[in-house]
């Protein structure tokens, strides 16, 4: 459960993908480790690498049928692409627990018009993760339609066409009654793949934006230090001698004031940059 205070609110539908490929775990609102995550991790990771090594397989096996070798070819690509990246997400998943962590930290300190502002510059990355989950489902919506209707030719038997499936299969299942089965897995598994590459594809975009966001809010506050202190001196410089005494009673509090923004702004800063040094080494990586 995400609670609507929290920064996973911002970026719900990452986080629901995070889950889901099992980089992280949500509970409470609170980050941590559980043994469904690992579970999900080891799934996503499988399908990765079974279609990846299936398809390489297909590349290497019939180079000499030009449809078959560039469909295979383009599949490689992004499937290889993919399980690098999650790969990587996958070794370096305390870290970005870790960076997670601190942009929980940092959300607490802000503000609502603060947090509207890191929702704003999160606004872009929202629309690129359901741009690309889009572009996910229309593919693979496509492939499992266009099997239903495109057959293949099968010479050895009075029928014209065999059934096909909307991915490579190592096994022959075309003519058996494993067919149904075979084509719900291969669907439910690649529907797996598109999600964990948009989980480690958008990853990055959401941390680095995030940052930028808190660095905006930095930038608010120091100028809105510098505007109190000159308010503070105009103040001063225009207050009549009768009401000195009194000015000088508030004067104190002020500083006391002045001095706690101060100190919460440099601890706020000091947070985004053990943020900006935690992530520094993902993001050569990533």
């Amino acid at each position: 459960m995400i609670s609507d205070e929290s920064f996973a609110s911002a970026i719900r539908a990452n986080v629901a993908l995070l889950r889901l490929s099992g980089v992280v775990s949500y509970k409470n609102g609170n980050i941590r480790r559980t043994n469904s995550q690992n579970v999900l991790g080891a799934i996503a990771y499988g399908c990765l690498f079974a279609y990846a090594f299936l398809y390489t397989y297909e590349f290497a096996l019939h180079t000499v049928y030009l449809d078959t070798w560039t469909e295979s070819f383009a599949m490689i690509l992004s499937l290889v692409g993919g399980q690098t990246r999650f790969t990587l997400v996958l070794l370096f998943r305390g870290r970005f627990q870790r960076l997670l962590r601190i942009c929980e930290e940092l959300w607490t300190s802000l503000n609502a018009s603060e947090k509207r502002c890191v929702r704003d510059y999160v606004k872009a990355t929202r629309r690129l993760t359901y741009y690309y989950l889009f572009g996910c489902a229309f593919t693979i919506l496509f492939y499992a339609v266009a099997s239903l209707f495109m057959g293949r030719h099968d010479g050895s038997s009075n029928a014209t066409n065999t059934r096909t499936l909307p991915y490579v299969c190592p096994v022959q299942v075309h003519r058996t009654p494993y067919y149904e089965i075979m084509y719900a897995l291969q669907l439910s598994s690649m529907i797996n793949v598109g999600l964990t590459c948009a989980a480690a594809d958008t990853l990055g975009p959401v941390l680095i934006l995030t940052v930028c966001g808190h660095f905006k809010v930095l930038g608010s506050r120091i100028s809105s230090l510098g505007v109190h202190r000159r308010d503070r001196s105009y103040r001063e410089s225009t207050c009549s001698t009768s009401a000195e005494s009194l000015e000088m009673m508030h004067r104190g509090v002020s500083r006391n004031c002045a001095r706690s923004d101060l100190e919460a702004c440099v601890h706020y800063h000091q947070t985004i940059l053990e943020y900006v040094e935690e992530g520094r080494f993902c993001y050569n990586k990533y």
